[in-house]
């Protein structure tokens, strides 16, 4: 049976939860002789930095803080299922030396009544074990997970009885690399991350890289996602239209909202959607998704989806969105707007990959309008991407 006795209270604190020890195995310092006469010096430095707690976790008694640089040390307290409190933390490696962790040690480990209402976890952050032999290379950074919470569904019986105070300690020791290292996926990074919401919710907020994107949809097997802003590409309308040049970045720009709801001039990121009617002659019942690489924002959709994929993320898919998603989060066609879809569908003004007929396709307004337009109007409808990434 699960837990609702509203007197339920669990106290739990941790200190001084994660340490790093560092060591230089046979190599102290070492002159090294490059070219005729020019010596350098070998640097070690391995230390923890940039700490950040995650949204939703319990306020800090203690917030995480980094002493002298190889320890970080934090007070919390836990007090109904459900609560959790989670941050991330970097290691550095600024020296001139490959660094790789000698050993591990967790200590002390939670014993088998503790296991049935708390988790205790410290990872990666992608989700990637700790091991003995993983590298830390020169000039590169590995992002450590630290996660404490009460289990949601548990049954009374397994809680303590009285308050339970746990001091959790977790410490890595790295030395000085050799042939044996391991490399890290992705430096341990979680290259999709949480900015809000979580993972499943549709309108949470991810981020790749400093790219930001809204959850439109989440299985088990893929999340799709659209960007925040429109891409920086096309061009400035303003009565006529003039192409963006070398300034144009390729990037999400949130200056890029081509149409704004005021219908001011200039607008900054409009693109026609094609020159001609490709789709027409393969095509007999409308709406259809037309998007495809005869689209003028089909060149800068693959460019930006080969610049994330940089980031260490595959995506199966980047394209334009269809009818058929922008229906399912609200807009409709015979209504003719998009006010019972979230705001963030209608921030920016962009072409939808649907056609709507022969000659026009769907696109959506940020006055929160949806409907279609000549395939070749440049004068207010961007390119917003949506992207798919399997899980």
């Amino acid at each position: 049976m699960k837990n609702n006795k509203q007197d339920l209270y669990i106290f739990i604190i941790m200190i001084a939860l994660i340490g790093l020890t560092i060591g230089y195995a046979a190599l102290n310092s070492t002159l090294n002789i490059n070219g005729k006469s020019s010596i350098s010096k070998n640097t070690w430095d391995v230390y923890f930095d940039n700490v950040v707690v995650r949204d939703g976790s319990v306020e800090a008694v203690k917030t995480p803080t980094v002493i002298d640089k190889t320890t970080v040390d934090f007070e919390v307290a836990l007090n109904m299922p459900g609560d959790f409190y989670e941050f991330t933390v970097d290691v550095v490696n600024s020296g001139t030396i490959d660094a790789m962790i000698e050993s591990i040690l967790k200590e002390p480990e939670l014993n088998e009544n503790q296991k049935k209402y708390l988790n205790y976890i410290i990872e990666y952050e992608n989700g990637e074990q700790i091991n003995s032999k993983q590298l830390l290379k020169v000039d590169n950074v590995v992002r450590i997970k630290v996660r404490i919470e009460i289990k949601k569904d548990i049954a009374a019986s397994d809680l303590p009885e009285v308050g339970d105070t746990l001091y959790l300690g977790f410490t890595m020791n790295y030395i000085q690399a050799n042939e044996e290292g391991i490399l890290v996926n992705n430096n341990g990074i979680n290259v999709l991350n949480v900015i809000s919401g979580d993972l499943e919710t549709i309108g949470s907020e991810v981020a790749i890289g400093d790219e930001h994107f809204y959850i439109v949809s989440s299985n088990e097997s893929e999340i799709k996602l659209l960007t925040k802003y429109n891409l920086y590409v096309g061009g400035k309308y303003q009565g006529n239209w003039t192409a963006f040049g070398s300034e144009a970045t390729g990037k999400q720009d949130s200056t890029m909202i081509a149409t704004p709801s005021n219908s001011s001039y200039p607008r900054f990121g409009t693109i026609k959607f094609s020159t001609f009617q490709y789709w027409a002659p393969n095509i007999r019942t409308y709406p259809a998704y037309a998007y495809d690489s005869n689209a003028i924002p089909y060149e800068h959709v693959e460019n930006y989806k080969t610049y994330l994929e940089t980031h260490g993320i595959s995506i199966s898919q980047a394209r334009l969105i269809s009818l058929e998603e922008l229906k399912e989060l609200g807009c409709s066609t015979s209504s003719g707007n998009c006010s019972a879809a979230p705001s963030w569908v209608y921030s920016t003004s962009y072409w939808t990959g649907t056609a709507y007929d022969s000659s026009s396709v769907l696109r959506v307004y940020t006055s929160n309008f949806f409907g279609n337009g000549s395939f070749s109007d440049d004068s207010g409808w961007g390119v917003r991407p949506l992207i798919i990434i399997e899980k």
